[in-house]
């Protein structure tokens, strides 16, 4: 008998994820370019337009209407990636970006 289990799923998300299509501004180091975020909760996103991150990297991410924010690389591949947000999206904000 196995002393240690390991689940196979990633974990869930804590809050609801809607598709979108919102053009963004992205930054990294001296980098900033316009992305595209395909999915989007009030904890992160997922964008595209971009590669080479690296998970765990921060990277700022300005959405229309709002200051630049930092997020997080949660995972990468090609041109694609998810972020975690530092701090989340306000509820009422996030309601008027999916909205």
């Amino acid at each position: 008998m196995a002393l240690f289990e390991y689940q196979s799923q990633p974990p869930r998300r804590s809050t609801e994820r809607r598709q979108v299509e919102i053009f963004a501004r992205f930054r990294r180091d001296l980098e900033n370019v316009t992305i595209v975020l395909k999915d989007l909760s009030c904890g992160g996103a997922r964008l595209e337009g971009i590669e080479g991150l690296t998970r765990d990297e921060a990277v700022t991410i300005a959405l229309p209407g709002r200051k630049p924010m930092i997020a997080f690389v949660a995972w990468a591949e090609g041109m694609s990636a998810g972020v975690e947000f530092a701090d989340p999206l306000p509820e009422t904000e996030y309601q008027h970006l999916v909205d």
